[in-house]
Order: C-alpha cells, then sequence, then structure tokens
C-alpha cells in the first residue's frame, strides 16, 4: 500500500497479494469487486479439471475416509498398502486401489501418499489422517514450559537441546511418535519427506550422553547473526547467483532447501562437516567443490555462493 499527496492510499489491482475491503459498500466496494476478478481468473485456470469423470468407487472410497476418521477407536490410520482395503471392510468392500486412486486423494489433501516406486519403503504406507502429521509438527515447534518438560520424564535436556539449536535427540522423536499409536518408522518417513525433521549424517555431541541427536529441525535452527557462527569465508574468486522470487518468498522454501542440500553433502568433508543456520548453510557439491545458501529475506533472495578455489593433488587452482 502507498499513499498519494493527500494521504489517500493507492492500491496497485494487479499485483495484489491482500484484498483490502470496506464492508459499508457491500458489492460497490472495489476491494470487492478485485476479489471476485480474481477468484473467477483462477478458476478459469482450473478449468481443465472440470467435468473430468472419476469412478463412483472413489466417491465410495472418499465417504468411507470420512467415516473412519470419525471412529477413533482401535482405528489405525498409518497402513501399508497390504493392509488398506482391510481398512474399509466395516464401510464397504473395494477392489479399486490402484496408485491412481492414491494419488487423486493425496492430491486432494484427504490422504498422505507418496508414490517413489518401487525400491522406496515409504512408498508402501498410506496416511488416511493427514492431521496427525500436523499434530506432530505442532509439538516440534511449540516451545514447553518448565513444568511440561519436567513432567515428560527425563525429556527436560532434549527439549532444551532442539528448542536452542534445533537438534532432535532420536529418544524424544520416537517419544513424540510413540504417543501417535501408528507405525513409528512410517510417521518418522513422512516428517522426513516434507523436511519437517532432516536426518544428520555428522555427530554432535549432546551433554545427555546417553542419548543421540539424528536429526534437526530446520525451523528451529539459530540463526547466523553478527558473525557469531562463522559459515563462509569470503575470496575474491567467489562466484555468486541469485535467485529471485518476485513478491513473496517464505521460510519454510528455504528451509525446504537447507534440508535437500545437506542431504546432496553426503561425501567425505575435507575442510569440515555442513555448517547449518535457519538462513544460511555451506554445502558440498564434491569433496572439493564447496557452496554456501544465503536466505536474503528482506530483498526476497536467495543467494548461491560457489568457491572457485579448487585443490587438486596439491595446486590450488583458481
Amino acid at each position: 500500500m502507498v499513499f498519494n499527496q493527500n494521504k489517500t492510499p493507492v492500491y496497485f489491482k494487479d499485483k495484489l497479494i491482500y484484498f483490502p475491503v470496506e464492508n459499508k459498500q457491500g458489492t460497490n466496494d472495489s476491494g470487492i469487486q478485485n476479489l471476485k476478478r480474481k477468484i473467477i481468473s483462477t478458476a478459469q485456470k482450473c478449468k481443465t479439471t472440470f467435468g473430468s469423470k472419476i469412478p463412483f468407487s472413489w466417491i465410495q472410497i472418499q465417504d468411507a475416509i470420512i467415516n473412519l476418521r470419525q471412529n477413533t477407536k482401535d482405528i489405525e490410520f498409518c497402513v501399508t498398502l497390504e493392509q488398506l482395503p482391510a481398512s474399509f471392510r466395516k464401510f464397504f468392500i473395494c477392489s479399486n486401489w490402484s496408485k491412481e486412486t492414491l494419488n487423486y486423494f493425496h492430491e486432494k489433501g484427504l490422504i498422505i501418499y507418496v508414490d517413489k516406486g518401487q525400491d522406496s519403503e515409504l512408498s508402501e504406507w498410506v496416511l488416511l489422517k493427514p492431521s496427525l502429521l500436523v499434530d506432530v509438527i505442532i509439538q516440534l515447534v511449540t516451545p514447553r514450559a518448565d513444568d511440561e518438560m519436567i513432567s515428560e520424564h527425563g525429556f527436560s535436556r532434549d527439549w532444551t537441546l532442539l528448542h536452542n539449536t534445533g537438534m532432535l535427540t532420536e529418544s524424544l522423536l520416537r517419544n513424540i511418535l510413540s504417543k501417535l499409536q501408528e507405525n513409528e518408522e512410517a510417521m518418522k518417513g513422512f516428517l522426513e519427506e516434507y523436511d519437517i525433521i532432516s536426518p544428520l549424517f555428522y555427530n554432535v555431541t549432546n551433554e545427555k550422553e546417553e542419548t543421540k541427536v539424528t536429526h534437526f529441525v530446520p525451523s528451529l535452527l539459530p540463526m547466523s547473526v553478527d558473525g557469531n557462527i562463522q559459515v563462509w569465508h569470503n575470496e575474491p574468486t567467489d562466484k555468486r547467483l541469485f535467485v529471485f522470487f518476485k513478491r513473496f518468498l517464505p521460510e519454510p522454501v528455504f528451509h525446504h532447501l537447507l534440508s535437500r542440500a545437506h542431504r546432496l553433502s553426503m561425501a567425505e568433508f575435507p575442510n569440515g562437516q555442513p555448517v547449518i543456520c535457519r538462513n544460511v548453510g555451506r554445502f558440498w557439491f564434491s569433496p572439493i567443490q564447496p557452496y554456501r545458501l544465503l536466505l536474503l529475506k528482506k530483498e526476497n533472495m536467495i543467494e548461491v555462493t560457489f568457491s572457485c578455489r579448487l585443490v587438486l593433488e596439491g595446486y590450488i587452482i583458481r
């Protein structure tokens, strides 16, 4: 929003993220009219999906999934493909459980099914209640009060470690997942798939020696501010490129990149392990090629810096 000389707000109608509305004017309000036009324009772009034919059995499956969620007694919502038909015998018998069916309901947000091919163990699982994943996320990112941590039967240090450093211990993760009474490995796999948590490929020292740090939570990592965490040594030979986001850069997009970049840095670390902060990270394309990801939030940009100092057989090549 900007203001003209008369201090009257002027709106750029073609580039609005939010639509200001004056309720007193009803449908004559320009904000409401702009919103209507935007809804119609967006709907027209999706018109290729209108009138598409789907099997009647899929509608029955949708109703059955909704009915299943209403029955919370002795129900498993995270099931294998083999167990899936048996979960609905109470409602109806259906043999139409193809991958196409599962992908359709996944796209609709009714279930979570990750189709990554036959070699993926996660692709053998279906989550019939996606809100369970949301419940875990809320538990992870919500700060614990002192009395809550004490009541967690010895997990006080684990919670403190998580919310101070973003590092997640194996024991705390299993404690959280065990409360769901669903398959823990599958639920952990879904959390990793969406980069809510990311596996660590290097050792982290923890004050509590009997616990092991196995993951980090990107959204809970500390910020690198005022040089308190040395991530990168700038060199004149460094090459930079910038990824511009036209109007909005959500932080979770950068967190997703941090997680994926870390997974791709599983090579031997010749000059130190990856350094990961919430707003910056140093990773490796190869044992001799480091790079940095830097979030420039105010500019809606991500900076990627490559080191061009390559060490080969004892020589430095620029």
